[in-house]
Parts: structure tokens; C-alpha cells; sequence
């Protein structure tokens, strides 16, 4: 319970402090924000997933705004992720979520987007790639009684 907690003051923290990282956690995260502010370069949200096959971060009906050029999200490990009918800016960069340092990933690139936009043009990047809804990526049927 203490790390649900955490994670929560984190990414109020991070929303009204307007730093650097929207979800930024160890495992798995669920997400459910109106609004996030990157107002640097690096990625707004990234996740590390190293430690099942199964960890994920689910971020739904979320809005990305920042500085011209900002970067979605990167990974320096395993990581899956999930942007379910998110809205970015059109100041986010055209740059994939990227995978920082050159370690090799045993599951390989897990980012999946289902109906996400961007305010100007939508870049192919973020195009539809999962057939899962928000229904299959409930907070329960993520964590079940993890938490």
C-alpha cells in the first residue's frame, strides 16, 4: 500500500510541480490524469518493467502539453505501455518513445497507443497498434489484488 500511495503523491507532485515525469514507476502504474505539463526536453513519462513480462503502465484519457520539441516517453528497460485515448500538444516532438542506453530487451518493444491524437497532425508513431480497450486494462484487471 505504501508504494500505491507513493505513486500517487508522485504524479499529483508532478502535475502541479510541472517537472519532468508524469509516471514515472517501478513495475507496473496506472494512470488516470487530466492534465500533465513537461517543461523540459526529456521524456514525460517512461516505466520500468524489468521485473515480470507483465508489468505495465496504463495511462487513459490523459493530455500532454510542454515546451516545443518535448518528448513523449522513453524506457531504459523492459517496459509496456499503454496510451488509451490520449491528447498530446503540438509542440510534442515527432519521436517515438525511445529506448535509452543500448541494453538488450528480452521481451522487446511493448508501447501500444489505441485512439490518441495530437492537436495539429497525428504522427505515425502513435497510431493504433493494440486492439485492447479501456474495459481490459481496468486498474483491477492490472493489479488484480496486487494492491
Amino acid at each position: 500500500m505504501r508504494y500505491l500511495l507513493f505513486l500517487f503523491c508522485f504524479l499529483s507532485h508532478d502535475i502541479f510541480a510541472k517537472t519532468i515525469t508524469v509516471s514515472a514507476d517501478r513495475n507496473g502504474g496506472f494512470s488516470i490524469i487530466q492534465s500533465a505539463i513537461n517543461n523540459y526536453m526529456h521524456a514525460a513519462i517512461w516505466h520500468d518493467g524489468s521485473a515480470k513480462e507483465t508489468d505495465k503502465s496504463v495511462l487513459i484519457n490523459c493530455r500532454f502539453t510542454g515546451n516545443p520539441g518535448f518528448k513523449l516517453g522513453r524506457n531504459h528497460r523492459e517496459a509496456q505501455m499503454y496510451l488509451i485515448d490520449c491528447s498530446f500538444s503540438k509542440e510534442v516532438a515527432d519521436a517515438p518513445v525511445y529506448q535509452e542506453r543500448d541494453r538488450k530487451l528480452q521481451w522487446g518493444q511493448r508501447i501500444y497507443f489505441k485512439n490518441c491524437h495530437r492537436d495539429d497532425q497525428d504522427y505515425a508513431w502513435f497510431a493504433d497498434n493494440t486492439a485492447l480497450s479501456k474495459k481490459v486494462l481496468s486498474f483491477t484487471k492490472v493489479f488484480g489484488s496486487k494492491w
